[in-house]
């Protein structure tokens, strides 16, 4: 008997909520993307869970709205003023994607074959954003290998995350050594604020009451007017204008939507008429993440156990050659471009950590070196910036570009 909408949401909630506990508890050793995904498998596989349950539940439909707006979001966090600022880790981050889209499309093509190998580089580059853009291409072209992309970011974390940590543990303890000596440590580039903090003069403007004749356009909408309808609503007449250019022009181009959206989502935020990271502003962003998961689970439900095992193996060979890759292209670049081969390494694994944040995972760690709360505060101002500006640019807008242009030559 199939089960109604209200058992089916209230099972994938619970699934959720199990699998963020499980994250929480160990840290995020095993990841939710990972503990949702081997629930819902072995769900699946026991006859417990009906494989129709997440289209029941309505969240797969959340995950499509999600899918939309997500794209045109990413392309609204790229700060051209901020990755200036970062050049050194910008560097560090786009060598390392270029490496990993050489190394995994063709050095992997013979292990994994053609199409797994071309589909893992957008999710191993990082991004629930470029792993659904994957699936969806494969769901099109080899529904086989739909939920390879899903098995890598379910996976990533057992591989990322200790790279990640190591990195970090070490240059919060040279850091720390260079502050208790009184040298003052530095990537290369001048400390600015972090984006989240930047206060222009047009908004002391607006908070002091006057005009605010400079101010971007999205500025001059007063705030009780910003709401998760406007918020939602900006940013689907920018996916609808993007489907149609698509429709007009790119497709018989051979440009992929997602490419599109990148870059207007980007052009509309330099230019005042959308908000930067307007999914966060809105509220909305926890709940869209949950159908994005939805859709993982769904991708997955879509696949027989035998194949899920079967793709273990591919999953496991490119994530370990991107870990490598990843480890090499930092640990060499560095010290050239971040003042540090631990920096470096830092920066360039900060992509293989799709949840939670790398800066998260960050604090935890750097915490556990400082010997107090000046320092921890010290180093964290030190190295957040870097490892933001980097991953935000790879995985925000180098993954999803990626995996939309393998979605045009599979």
């Amino acid at each position: 008997m199939p089960w109604s909408f209200e058992l089916s949401l209230l099972a994938f909630l619970l699934i959720v909520f199990a699998s963020q506990s499980l994250a929480i508890a160990t840290k995020s050793r095993i990841s939710l993307p990972l503990a949702l995904g081997a629930l819902c498998v072995a769900g699946f596989a026991l006859g417990v869970l009906p494989k129709d349950f997440v289209s029941a539940s309505r969240m797969r439909d959340v995950g499509f709205i999600a899918f939309n707006v997500l794209i045109v979001h990413s392309g609204t966090l790229l700060d051209f003023k901020s990755l200036r600022a970062r050049r050194g880790a910008v560097a560090i981050g786009l060598a390392c994607a270029a490496a990993l889209a050489v190394v995994l499309g063709l050095g992997m093509s013979p292990v994994v074959g053609r199409e797994a190998a071309l589909l893992s580089i957008g999710p191993v580059v990082g991004g629930g954003a470029a792993c659904a853009i994957a699936s969806n291409s494969a769901i099109r072209k080899l529904p086989g290998l739909a939920a390879l992309p899903w098995m890598i970011f379910m996976a990533q974390g057992f591989f990322g995350l200790p790279l990640f940590a190591f990195a970090t543990r070490k240059e919060a303890g040279r850091l720390a050594a260079l502050r208790a000596s009184g040298t003052t440590a530095g990537s290369g580039a001048a400390a600015q604020p972090r984006a989240g903090a930047r206060v222009s003069a047009d908004s002391a403007s607006v908070a002091a009451g006057l005009a605010p004749s400079r101010a971007p356009l999205c500025e001059r909408i007063p705030g009780r007017y910003r709401t998760i309808s406007y918020y939602l609503a900006a940013l689907m007449l920018v996916a609808v204008f993007n489907r149609w250019l698509y429709g007009a022009v790119f497709m018989r181009l051979g440009v992929h939507p997602a490419l599109t959206g990148l870059v207007l989502g980007a052009l509309l935020a330099r230019l005042g008429i959308l908000e930067r990271d307007p999914l966060v502003k809105s509220g909305a962003m926890g709940f869209l993440m949950l159908g994005l998961m939805a859709l993982m689970a769904d991708s997955l439900a879509a696949t027989p156990p035998g194949v899920v095992l079967a793709l273990a193996g591919p999953t496991l060979a490119v994530l370990a050659v991107g870990a490598s890759v990843v480890g090499l292209v930092g640990a060499a670049l560095g010290k050239r471009f971040a003042g540090s081969a631990y920096r470096g390494l830092a920066i360039a694994s900060a992509c293989m950590i799709s949840m939670p944040p790398p800066m998260v995972v960050a604090r935890g760690v750097i915490g556990s070196v400082s010997a107090d709360d000046g320092t921890r505060a010290a180093i964290e101002a030190e190295l957040a910036p870097d490892v933001e500006a980097a991953s935000a640019l790879v995985t925000n807008f180098a993954a999803i570009a990626i995996a939309g242009l393998v979605g045009i030559l599979l």
